[in-house]
């Protein structure tokens, strides 16, 4: 009987710790902005899309302070952030933003305004490296410069599909029902609550979809379930991303499925039905996005060199350096990027790089092409990768102090080996000063005997010049 208990109790504690696990959902709302304008028309739809998954907070209560709700339909707990500013600041997101909470979905969702270019690199470490569980991209195609950075972030998830991902017709005014996929990986979340996904118009569908990838297909008949397809819909699951090392991704090209409530559109088929379906999947503890968030990355950076730092070298000659990057940990680091500035007094020749150690599938490689002269490259590492980058300095001046600093510059989530900030490792030299050699000294001793000596020695010398006195 006793047992039994313990079996039960310890069951029981499972339960519940995957129960708890289920409803930890922290979500982050990245949109650019709610206007409703001449210029950003299609913006209004972000009221819809704050609200199928911040529900039952609103546009106008959702805000960037973190908050903790009920959800209305699932009734799990979940914790919630919007930003409409951070996608159109004109800097780059901000790690503090978009990592440093761990947040199990972050969906992103643009009309009209264009995303700062540079945001979409950070974006893309965060599900390469699953800094975060899952991404869901509503990126409307009314704004090619968005979806010419968002395609080949899917396509990069994908690994590289040939032929790879393409843009099809744009479909006509609507409502334009797509039938879900239900031979799709992660169809089963979506079953029952989102069996069509009704979209409004000019959005196309992408092609060369995997049929495994395809969620929502471009028309309401399924192929056969080989090759690839059209689909308006592109779910990658975190099995598969990035090859089995990112967030799992949803990818669509319109936003019209969150339009205000109107039946004559026919939108209101999506109302309250997509954010349920994917909280849903997230909820799904062997689902397509069940695999956890994974531990940062861990960087580390060595400077050397095969002269003596304890002499300056001399104006002329070549000092050899060896810089060596290393990714510590066994999740990939993409995007680092690697500095070494040669100070006053030296000139860095060419760079040349070896791969020591190619790391974990998808192997390393050396990044090209290698400057001459100041290094500044970036460099993708596997999970247990080495690079060594080499150059031959050539001293201008021995009078400068020659310090030598080379730097990592860690992309978003990264750490750096030692909790060190900042990532870098220098070579200095350091002259060992010169001192004088102090003479012996003679003791009390010494001292003694020399007064003796000297004593002695006093009167042969007064008789030997009395002598010459005489002579």
């Amino acid at each position: 009987m006793k047992q039994y208990l313990q079996t039960f109790a310890a069951g029981l504690t499972l339960a519940l710790g995957l129960a708890s696990a289920a409803q930890a959902q922290n979500i982050l709302i990245l949109t650019t902005g709610d206007r409703n304008d001449s210029i950003d028309a299609e913006n209004n739809y972000m009221t819809g899309i704050i609200q199928e998954f911040a529900a039952p907070l609103t546009l106008a209560t959702c805000t960037g302070t973190p908050q903790t709700v009920i959800d209305p339909v699932t009734s799990l707990s979940k914790t919630v952030t919007c930003n409409s500013a951070e996608l159109v600041n004109g800097t780059a997101l901000n790690p503090a933003v978009l990592f440093a909470p761990g947040y199990d979905l972050v969906v992103v969702a643009s009309a009209y305004s264009t995303v700062d270019l540079v945001d979409w690199a950070p974006l893309q470490t965060a599900i390469a490296n699953r800094t975060i569980r899952g991404a869901a991209l509503f990126i409307d195609t009314i704004n090619f410069a968005n979806v010419n950075q968002v395609r080949p972030l899917i396509n990069s998830a994908l690994n590289n599909p040939v032929p790879a991902l393409g843009d099809g017709a744009a479909f006509p005014a609507g409502p334009n029902a797509h039938a879900l996929n239900t031979a799709a990986a992660g169809a089963g979340d979506f079953t029952g609550i989102l069996d069509s996904f009704t979209l409004g118009f000019g959005y196309f569908a992408y092609t060369n979809v995997p049929f495994a990838n395809a969620l929502y297909l471009q028309t309401g008949a399924g192929p056969v379930a080989t090759g690839t397809t059209s689909a308006v819909g592109v779910l990658v699951p975190s099995a598969t991303s990035f090859a089995g090392n990112g967030a799992c991704l949803f990818g669509a090209n319109d936003i019209g499925w969150a339009a205000p409530a109107s039946p004559a559109q026919g939108w209101t088929a999506n109302n309250g039905k997509v954010g349920r379906a994917f909280l849903k999947s997230f909820n799904n503890l062997t689902g397509p996005c069940a695999v956890p968030i994974a531990t940062p990355p861990v960087l580390d950076i060595t400077k050397t060199t095969t002269v003596p730092t304890n002499v300056l070298p001399a104006a002329g000659s070549v000092v050899p350096y060896t810089v060596t990057v290393s990714n510590t940990s066994s999740v990939v680091a993409n995007n680092v990027t690697v500095t070494d500035n040669a100070p006053a007094g030296l000139s860095f020749g060419p760079w040349t790089c070896t791969v020591l150690n190619a790391g974990a599938a998808p192997a390393s490689t050396c990044p090209s092409p290698l400057p001459s002269g100041n290094l500044n490259v970036l460099a993708n590492l596997s999970g247990g990768a080495q690079l060594q980058f080499t150059a031959n300095a050539t001293v201008l001046n021995n009078q400068q102090a020659l310090t030598n600093v080379a730097t990592l510059g860690l992309p978003a989530g990264a750490t750096c080996l030692g909790g060190r900030a900042p990532c870098d490792a220098k070579v200095q030299f350091t002259p060992v000063p010169l001192v004088a050699t102090p003479v012996p000294g003679l003791g009390i001793a010494g001292l003694a005997l020399l007064g003796c000596l000297l004593g002695a020695l006093g009167p042969y010398m007064r008789a030997r010049s009395d002598q010459r006195k005489a002579g």
